[in-house]
C-alpha cells in the first residue's frame, strides 16, 4: 500500500494552482515524499504566497497557465508529472466573469496539455469537478461514464471542457492522463477569502440579503484574526471520484 510513494522520489512535480487549499496540501505531501522539485505555478487569484510550503525542494514561480511565457519557464525545469488544479474559481465568478472564465479553464488547461504533450511528461492529473460532470440530476449511484448535458454555470461548462481536452491528447497523443472529479470543500480552511464566504453565506441565511453590512464587518474583525492564527486546523468533509482516461 505505501508503494506509490517511492514513485515521486527524485521527480520533477509541477503544481498548477499551488498556492490554493488542494494545492499547498499536495506541494508539501509531494515534497515530504522526497520529489527532486516541486514547481508551485499560481497567479495568486484565489491562493496565497503563506499558503506555499517553505520547504527547500519547492519552487514558486508566480504566473498564469494563459501565460506562455510563464509555461515555457517552468516546463524548461522538464518535470515528469504535472497536476494541474489552477482554474478560474468558481461557479458565482464564472457567472459574473464567463470570457474569463472560459479563457483561464479553456485556453489555459489546452495550454498545459500541450506544453505537456511537447515536453513528454509521464503523466497529467487534472482537476475536474463533480458538479461540473455529473450536474444535479444525475442518477444515483454516480457512475464515471455518465456525463450530464444540463449544465447551469459557465465553470461547469469548462470543467467538462478541460475533460475533453484530457480525452482528445490521451487518446491522439498517448498522453497518460488522470481526471479526478472534486466535490465539496477540502483540506484546511486557512484561506481567508474562504472564511469571508462563509460569513457572508451565513448572514444571507439568518438576515435576508439586506442584512446589515456593518454587523457583518464587526463580525469579520472579531473572528477573523483568531481564525486565521489558530494552530488548530479546521477541516470539512472531502469527496471525490476519479477516473483514467481509457485508451
Amino acid at each position: 500500500m505505501e508503494a506509490y510513494k517511492k514513485h515521486y522520489e527524485d521527480k520533477v512535480v509541477l503544481v498548477t494552482g499551488g498556492a490554493g487549499s488542494i494545492g499547498a496540501n499536495l506541494t508539501r505531501a509531494l515534497a515530504e515524499l522526497k520529489a527532486r522539485m516541486v514547481i508551485v505555478l499560481d497567479d495568486l487569484s484565489a491562493g496565497y504566497v503563506w499558503n506555499i510550503p517553505s520547504l527547500p525542494n519547492v519552487l514558486f514561480v508566480k504566473g498564469c497557465v494563459t501565460d506562455e511565457m510563464t509555461l515555457k519557464r517552468v516546463f524548461n525545469e522538464e518535470p515528469d508529472i504535472v497536476y494541474h488544479l489552477a482554474a478560474f474559481f468558481a461557479n458565482q465568478n464564472s457567472v459574473d466573469y464567463p470570457e474569463r472564465d472560459l479563457f483561464v479553464n479553456g485556453m489555459g488547461t489546452l495550454r498545459v496539455f500541450q506544453y505537456a504533450h511537447m515536453t513528454r511528461v509521464e503523466r497529467v492529473v487534472y482537476a475536474s469537478s463533480g458538479c461540473s460532470i455529473y450536474g444535479a440530476t444525475a442518477p444515483l449511484p454516480l457512475k464515471e461514464d455518465f456525463m450530464s448535458m444540463h449544465l447551469t454555470t459557465p465553470y461547469q461548462i469548462t470543467k467538462m471542457l478541460g475533460e475533453l481536452y484530457a480525452n482528445f491528447f490521451h487518446h491522439h497523443h498517448k498522453l497518460q492522463v488522470v481526471k479526478t472529479r472534486f466535490s465539496t470543500l477540502m483540506v484546511r480552511a486557512r484561506s481567508r477569502d474562504n472564511i469571508v464566504m462563509s460569513f457572508r453565506i451565513l448572514f444571507s441565511r439568518h438576515f435576508g440579503a439586506n442584512h446589515c453590512p456593518s454587523l457583518e464587518s464587526r463580525m469579520r474583525r472579531a473572528i477573523l484574526p483568531t481564525w486565521m492564527t489558530s494552530s488548530t486546523p479546521c477541516y470539512a468533509r472531502a469527496t471525490s471520484t476519479m477516473s483514467l482516461a481509457r485508451r
